[in-house]
């Protein structure tokens, strides 16, 4: 994704956006720390039956991931 494009469409300075390509708890531990992160919150989509059990569940691992405190929304 143009984080330039991100940026504007979120009114966010672009500093502030992290576009990362990899696995999700492993982005998000690494960028926790980069920035040097007291808290981390994430959303979840709440996926049931075979998508849940064949995707696994994101926020659990990165929840495990984390040294720092994580808040997941639903």
């Amino acid at each position: 994704p143009d984080r330039g494009a991100l940026a504007k469409k979120s009114e966010l300075p672009a500093e502030r956006l992290h576009v990362k390509v990899g696995y999700t708890d492993e982005v998000v531990a690494r960028i926790a720390t980069e920035v040097h992160a007291d808290l981390v919150i994430i959303g979840t989509l709440n996926q049931l039956g075979r998508e849940s059990s064949r995707r696994g569940n994101t926020a659990a691992r990165v929840i495990g991931n984390q040294s720092v405190d994580v808040m997941v929304v639903n």
